[in-house]
């Protein structure tokens, strides 16, 4: 009898200490719990059926018990480093039988998700909306484009023509991960550094970031444009610069870095590619290590974005194999914007440390 009320208590404990915060609305709640590296997620409300939905990734209807409780679950060695977006979705059925969505969340357009913090990563990034840097945008008027194109760019307070600069491909996401990395300089925890987004296209995208076939105008022309207007223009506006270039990207824009360190290896120190999504897949054709020194690479991908994952281990196998520096992490995650971002904040606490 001890034993069992000691195991008992244990457990109960073990969910005390491993649980995500219960977030509320009305009169329904949920839970996401660790226990022994199994995800146990918990609603309650009045509904009559609810859906756990990861970010892209892993999804699957919890069961229904008594007294308006749903349960479900799913095993995984990495919980407690875990980070990732995810959905419950909590449905009533109509007079028609049709299921309806009650709305749990506010806001139905996509970008409005709980975050799952595993306890090595339960501390969140800090952020301020009030940064000590500047955000300007300014426009480019590109002969390789035939038209002009926005670019973001984030400088800290201070910095020294030494500063290194990050290049994002999506460049709009500088205004979202500016005032996190603004506030981690400020705090003395990263050195001062600046970031270029340039913003991608809205019709043509895909185009321009993945390599396809030898007639891909859109590619070629977006990747002189890189080259030409955005590095010379950006790098010329500091006086005698001597930093180092990083270029950053994830899903297709992250195809577009791949692209840029392999082919063009000379122009970075290092390239952070999060959900590589196509080119190095190599459907339409093998990729050549053509050079004798290529830049460093930090590949990362959700092992829950099944092709994607699949397809970066076999990529980051064959760098490897041809003596090529770099690392791989497998984010317990689908293909999921909120773990590209505190991933590459992490990377940053790493890579550019105060000293």
């Amino acid at each position: 009898m001890y034993t069992k009320m000691l195991i008992l208590i244990l457990y109960l404990f073990s969910l005390f200490i491993t649980s995500c915060r219960t977030v509320q609305k009305g009169e329904l709640s949920h839970s996401c719990v660790n226990v022994n590296d199994t995800l146990v997620i918990r609603f309650h409300g009045v509904a009559d059926a609810v859906r756990f939905k990861m970010c892209e990734g892993l999804e699957f209807m919890l069961r229904k018990g008594s007294g308006g409780h749903f349960e479900g679950s799913f095993a995984s060695k990495d919980l407690d480093d875990a980070i990732f977006s995810y959905d419950i979705i909590a449905y009533s059925l109509d007079s028609a039988k049709n299921y309806v969505d009650l709305h749990y969340r506010n806001n139905r357009n996509g970008d409005n998700l709980f975050i799952y913090h595993g306890k090595n990563r339960s501390a969140p990034f800090p952020n301020s909306k009030l940064i000590k840097g500047k955000i300007i945008s300014k426009d480019i008027a590109s002969k390789y484009l035939g038209e002009t194109r926005k670019v973001s760019i984030y400088y800290p307070p201070t910095y020294d023509r030494h500063v290194p600069i990050i290049y994002l491909t999506d460049g709009t996401i500088v205004g979202d991960y500016a005032g996190y990395i603004d506030t981690l300089i400020a705090d003395k925890i990263i050195k001062p550094v600046i970031l270029v987004g340039i913003h991608s296209s809205d019709d043509h995208r895909y185009e321009e970031y993945v390599e396809g076939s030898d007639d891909n105008a859109y590619f070629t022309k977006h990747r002189d444009f890189f080259i030409e207007d955005v590095l010379k223009n950006s790098e010329l506006e500091i006086k005698d610069w001597r930093g180092d270039r990083y270029m950053y990207g994830f899903s297709n824009g992250a195809a577009f870095c791949m692209y840029m360190g392999l082919n063009y290896p000379s122009l970075f120190k290092e390239v952070i590619a999060f959900s590589t999504a196509d080119y190095i897949s190599e459907y339409v054709k093998p990729i050549e290590f053509k050079f004798e020194k290529y830049p460093t690479f930090y590949m990362g991908a959700g092992k829950y974005e099944e092709e994607i994952y699949k397809d970066s281990e076999a990529f980051y196998a064959k760098m490897v194999d041809k003596d090529v520096k770099v690392r791989f992490k497998s984010f317990t995650s689908g293909h999921d914007f909120n773990v590209w971002k505190y991933e590459f904040l992490a990377y940053l606490q790493t890579e550019l440390k105060y000293k």
